[in-house]
């Protein structure tokens, strides 16, 4: 059984890559409307 902090560990490793993948998305998201705009 992983002990608790593993498990801390884990879920900030997640989570860092959930946000790092929302700020791609919004990045993506904000050049193309950049683009259409020109």
């Amino acid at each position: 059984m992983p002990s608790a902090r593993s498990i801390l560990l884990q879920n900030s490793k997640n989570r860092l890559a959930i946000l790092r993948l929302i700020v791609l998305h919004l990045n993506l998201k904000s050049i193309c409307k950049f683009r259409f705009q020109i």
